[in-house]
């Protein structure tokens, strides 16, 4: 029996509202209102959605970061490091940040522009009172997952092909294991193309602003645990995971499409 495509996305709304009935008021309910109508009342969609999109992304990216950074310097942190023998330099952190200053201003950020301009084409709201629940964001969270996951994992296994790797995708192997800032360091043009899959989950469930700083959060968290290279217990994706990102096995075999940096 054949099944709509609109009766699982009801089933799948069903169930996420009966969750939320069963899940109490959330505590901080009154000072995200609070700060989330002063920041309506203060500032223009524009300001929000372009400014404010920017700040988000760039305080979640290194606040996400620091961690990492800092476990660099403790001793007690090493144990967890998944190539203790491949530490990094400064001067390949340097060149990271420099790299990802490049990025966030000079390609993230006219793409940032456009969000303002999407909201307003499809009419999507800034208000509080039409801003989804909490569970709700989660779940189409999860979606834009789902639909960004495969759009990466298609086109990250084509940048890995022989012809066009050390073109592209060659720059984000620069490093000799992966850590969490180096999660966004790439390619200009791998930044776009791996970037799409970031909208095309915002153009399926996107049904107000605050789903847009939410999906860039998790997003963030995810990519940044990934390049990590520190596996705790119960918490971070496992060894393979984290450094053999899908790609066809003739990747490995050539060496033009395999670095000495690593897979990821």
């Amino acid at each position: 029996m054949e099944v709509n495509q609109t009766d699982i996305l009801s089933s799948a709304f069903l169930a996420v509202e009966y969750v939320d009935s069963l899940l109490p008021e959330n505590p901080l309910q009154m000072p995200v209102k609070s700060a989330w109508n002063y920041m309506l009342q203060n500032y223009t969609k524009f300001q929000i959605a372009t400014w404010g999109s920017l700040i988000v992304h760039e305080l979640v990216y290194f606040l996400f970061c620091l961690p990492g950074f800092l476990f660099q310097f403790m001793p007690f942190m090493q144990k967890y490091k998944i190539q203790q023998d491949k530490p990094e330099t400064w001067e390949k952190q340097w060149k990271c940040f420099k790299m990802l200053l490049f990025n966030h201003f000079c390609i993230q950020l006219p793409m940032i522009c456009g969000t303002y301009y999407f909201t307003e084409f499809f009419g999507i709201p800034y208000d509080w009172e039409s801003m989804p629940r909490w569970p709700y964001l989660l779940a189409q969270c999860f979606g834009c997952a789902v639909i960004e996951d495969t759009w990466h994992y298609f086109l990250h296994r084509a940048l890995h092909h022989r012809r066009v790797y050390k073109y592209i995708h060659k720059v984000h192997h620069d490093f000799t294991s992966p850590f969490g800032m180096q999660a966004e360091y790439a390619h200009p043009l791998e930044t776009i193309i791996l970037g799409a899959g970031f909208f095309i989950g915002i153009m399926v469930f996107c049904n107000h602003m605050a789903l847009l700083w939410a999906w860039v959060t998790f997003r963030l968290l995810e990519t940044i645990d990934v390049h990590s290279k520190l596996g705790f217990p119960n918490f971070s994706r496992t060894k393979a995971e984290a450094l053999a990102m899908p790609f066809d096995s003739a990747t490995l075999r050539n060496p033009e499409c395999s670095s000495k940096s690593g897979q990821y």
